[in-house]
C-alpha cells in the first residue's frame, strides 16, 4: 500500500513538474512584453493597468517556483549543523531581514552551540521563511526574536512576533498548501517549511494569542530520529 501511494505521488509530481516548466516559457515571454511597455510612453490608465498586470505576472512566477519546489522529492543533503549559529549567520546576511522600522534579534546571543544533524541549506530556508513572515506580520518598530535551545535529544528554535493574533480556525490550516491570508502570497512557504522540518523528523507547532504570535520547531539532534 505504501509503495502504490508513494508511486502515485511520484507521478503527480513529475505530472506537475511538467505543467510548471510548459507555463513558465509563455509567462516569460508576458514578462518581457511588460517590461516593454513599462519603458513606453502610456496613458495614465494604460500605465496603471501594465503595473498591476506586472505585479501579477511576478505573482505568477513566484507561485510556479513554489508549486515546483513543493512538487519535488525532498532531499536531504546532512552535515552538522550549530542551529544558534546558523540562525545568527542567516539574520546578519540578508539585509531584506533588517528591514526599517523592524529588527530581528536572537536570544541568549552568547548560547553555547545546539548541535544537529541536518541540511543547512534547507534550514536556512525555513528561518528565512519564518522570518520573513514574522517581519510581515509584525507591527511599525516591532522585534522579530529567535531563542534556540537545547534539551535532551532536541534542538528548539523558537520564533516569535507582536502583531495581530491569528484566529484558531486560521492556525488549524496555516501548513495546508495554498492557504494565505496575505494578499499575493502563494500559500505554499510554511507547507515548504512543514514539509522539510518533518523530513528531518522534526516538528513545527503555531501558538497565537492578542499579543504575541510563536512558531516553535523542535528538531532531533539525529535527523529522521525521533
Amino acid at each position: 500500500m505504501q509503495l502504490a501511494e508513494r508511486t502515485r505521488l511520484a507521478a503527480i509530481g513529475e505530472f506537475t513538474t511538467g505543467i510548471v516548466h510548459e507555463l513558465r516559457t509563455p509567462l516569460a515571454t508576458v514578462a518581457l512584453a511588460l517590461d516593454y511597455l513599462r519603458g513606453s510612453e502610456l496613458p495614465p490608465a494604460a500605465a496603471r493597468r501594465v503595473a498591476l498586470a506586472t505585479t501579477e505576472a511576478d505573482r505568477m512566477s513566484r507561485l510556479l517556483s513554489d508549486v515546483l519546489q513543493y512538487a519535488r522529492p525532498l532531499t536531504l543533503s546532512l552535515s552538522t549543523v550549530d542551529a544558534h549559529e546558523l540562525v545568527r549567520r542567516v539574520i546578519e546576511d540578508h539585509e531584506q531581514l533588517r528591514s526599517a522600522g523592524h529588527s530581528v534579534d536572537l536570544t541568549p546571543p552568547g548560547a553555547p552551540p545546539a548541535i544537529v544533524n541536518a541540511d543547512a541549506d534547507r534550514l536556512t530556508q525555513v528561518i528565512l521563511n519564518l522570518t520573513t513572515n514574522a517581519l510581515e506580520a509584525s507591527p511599525a518598530g516591532g522585534i522579530v526574536s529567535w531563542q534556540i535551545a537545547a534539551s535532551g535529544d532536541s534542538v528548539h528554535l523558537t520564533v516569535s512576533n507582536a502583531g495581530e493574533e491569528i484566529t484558531p480556525s486560521r492556525r488549524e490550516r496555516v501548513f495546508e498548501p495554498f492557504f494565505t491570508t496575505k494578499a499575493g502570497g502563494t500559500g505554499l512557504g510554511l507547507s515548504i517549511v512543514k514539509r522539510i522540518i518533518d523530513a528531518h523528523g522534526g516538528d513545527i507547532t503555531v501558538e497565537s494569542g492578542p499579543d504575541t504570535t510563536r512558531f516553535s520547531i523542535r528538531l532531533p539532534r539525529r535527523a529522521g530520529a525521533d
